[in-house]
């Protein structure tokens, strides 16, 4: 069973709810400013803190009947629409609809040369050829 929340935790789950910013509901619950990020990173690795933020975020996005295709739909009527919305915004929702088909990931190519030579040695003859390595520096 579930510990219950203690009042302090119960704000900052009710202020990181509004906010999902960790460091200033942990301020608004009452915990020191100096150390507030990490007291709310912290807190939201508490299993029944965590539990408690998940279910009211849900009941918030139920409360507003939102969900993530609700959230598509409306950018890609955003997106498409030419007639009456601004060329800018137009622009905003097709870049974040790409990014969420991830049309725009980023490819990077590396290549390395190494070379490595694999030898079998005692404890004593590795001690050895690090003090020559050492010596060399």
């Amino acid at each position: 069973m579930a510990k219950p929340l203690n009042p302090k935790q119960q704000i900052f789950v009710a202020e990181y709810i509004k906010s999902k910013n960790a460091t200033q509901a942990a301020i608004a619950a009452g915990y020191s400013k100096k150390n507030a990020r990490f007291n709310g990173s912290q807190l939201l690795t508490n299993p029944n803190i965590r539990a408690a933020v998940d279910a009211g975020i849900s009941r918030q996005a139920k409360r507003i009947e939102i969900s993530a295709d609700r959230v598509l739909q409306r950018i890609a009527e955003i997106a498409f629409d030419r007639e009456y919305v601004h060329p800018a915004t137009i622009l905003k929702a097709t870049e974040q609809l790409g990014k969420h088909l991830k049309l725009f990931t980023e490819l990077h190519e590396h290549q390395v040369e190494a070379q490595a030579t694999i030898v079998h040695a005692t404890p004593e003859q590795i001690r050895e050829e690090l003090a020559k390595l050492e010596e060399e520096c």
